[in-house]
């Protein structure tokens, strides 16, 4: 149940004639906060662990709490309606709460700075008590968050969201994924991207959320943390793989070595619509390679060239299971000796092939206006880019994909260019090999 209020609701309102002039559910009004803390008992809100060992659990009750604290002290200092706060992933450590008496002077001198602990004393009203919050019921439209997009294409772009899309992060994980106050949530990406924001309005579920600071590469770290002797997959229900299109043996592995009834689907989203195209029904078969539906309230169609709007991403729905293919970007397009192809065709060619650690590939328009594909590999430990292997790699996309797919250069190189969500940056390769300059690029994970 959505916790808002309205006065002459107007579902759509037309405010002038651009794409983006559009006002959703005129009259309406809510406050995020008041839906994502209704639930104030002792169940588990949060479990905290990091990569030390550290592990902190917060119930619904002493997370109400805690806002309501922060909230006092924001409105002591003047915080009000349209301002913006900016939110640090520890604020403890970045506001640093000092031990020794003369860093806290140190602090204490710089203009405009102020310990956490006063910053929250001075929220308490004169006899120590923390005021009451007050939920101010806003438009459905009024800002609530900026994103930042992964930046594959260039520089992130910070993407503003409105209290209405709480609305569509309920709808997904309360119908399509279908959890309930008792069920838990784990998602692995970096604070700011909007995959990371996705869960948080299903707390108004009374859902538990797992924060995890640190890095899932090392083999058990989060097992670790976490305070049990023993653990097993008996109550995983979902896994959801997101951010690009997966491989089938992901699927396959999945399904053969953790859980045989195990849910796992592709999700199709974006930034900057805060939200999933694609939706989930538990009651239908999921096939690896396709999303299964769209999302409740969406109408989603795939055009071509001519359509009416730019997803930048290239796809097709199954005639037959309605289902939503997903290949790769659209503006990432290849263009070989007449045929048009995308690097997904290209890594579905050659995974799997044991020689090799990661691939990229990218297409590159030379200055005689001919454009080739161009694929660099990253062998596994022991293996060297051979005559025999280059033959090799040639002979398994003819195979597995269409002669006229086969790129005209193939290279070794010692690592593959990825964003910090885990993207392979195809944009960055090929602006270096047209412009032969390397463009800013701000989020690299391995520069």
């Amino acid at each position: 149940m959505i916790i808002f209020q309205w006065f002459r609701l107007q579902v759509f309102l037309k405010t002038g004639p651009g794409f983006l002039d559009n006002e959703w559910f005129s009259g309406a009004r809510l406050n995020f906060a008041e839906n994502l803390l209704k639930i104030r008992d002792n169940r588990i809100a949060l479990i905290c662990a990091d990569e030390h060992g550290n592990e902190e659990t917060v119930t619904y009750a002493e997370m109400f709490e805690e806002v309501q604290e922060y909230a006092a002290a924001f409105r002591k200092q003047g915080v009000t309606v349209g301002d913006r706060v900016t939110c640090a992933p520890n604020l403890k450590k970045v506001v640093v709460v000092a031990s020794k008496r003369q860093t806290v002077y140190r602090l204490s001198e710089i203009n405009k700075s102020i310990l956490l602990e006063d910053f929250l004393l001075n929220g308490r009203t004169d006899d120590g008590k923390i005021p009451d919050i007050t939920f101010e019921q806003l438009p459905f439209n009024h800002p609530t968050a900026i994103n930042f997009t992964s930046g594959t294409t260039g520089i992130p772009k910070g993407v503003v969201h409105s209290a209405g899309s709480f609305i569509a992060q309920l709808r997904d994980f309360g119908i399509h994924y279908n959890l309930k106050s008792g069920d838990t949530i784990y998602t692995y990406c970096p604070v700011g991207w909007s995959v990371w924001d996705d869960p948080i309005p299903s707390l108004a579920l009374g859902v538990t959320l797992i924060l995890f600071n640190g890095s899932p590469q090392y083999r058990w770290t989060l097992w670790d943390c976490l305070s049990t002797s023993w653990m097993n997959f008996d109550s995983l229900k979902i896994i959801l793989l997101e951010a690009a299109p997966s491989k089938q043996r992901n699927f396959e592995f999945l399904l053969n070595n953790v859980k045989k009834d195990l849910f796992i689907a592709s999700s199709y989203g974006a930034t900057e619509v805060f939200g999933n195209f694609s939706g989930f029904d538990l009651r239908r078969p999921a096939l690896s390679s396709e999303c299964q539906a769209p999302a409740l309230g969406v109408d989603l169609q795939v055009f071509d060239d001519h359509g009416v709007w730019r997803q930048s991403d290239e796809g097709w729905i199954n005639p037959r299971t309605k289902g939503i293919v997903v290949i790769g970007r659209s503006d990432d397009t290849i263009k070989q000796d007449g045929e048009r192809f995308c690097a997904g065709d290209i890594y579905f060619g050659i995974d799997g092939m044991e020689e090799l650690q990661d691939y990229i590939c990218v297409g590159q328009t030379r200055w005689d206006s001919d454009s080739r594909a161009v694929l660099f590999v990253k062998l596994k430990k022991d293996y060297k880019f051979t005559p025999e292997l280059r033959a090799k790699i040639v002979e398994t996309i003819k195979r597995e994909v269409s002669f006229d797919y086969v790129p005209k250069l193939i290279l070794d190189i010692l690592d593959i260019p990825y964003n910090l969500n885990r993207k392979r940056l195809e944009r960055v390769v090929k602006i270096i090999l047209e412009t032969n300059t390397i463009p800013e690029v701000q989020n690299i994970r391995n520069p």
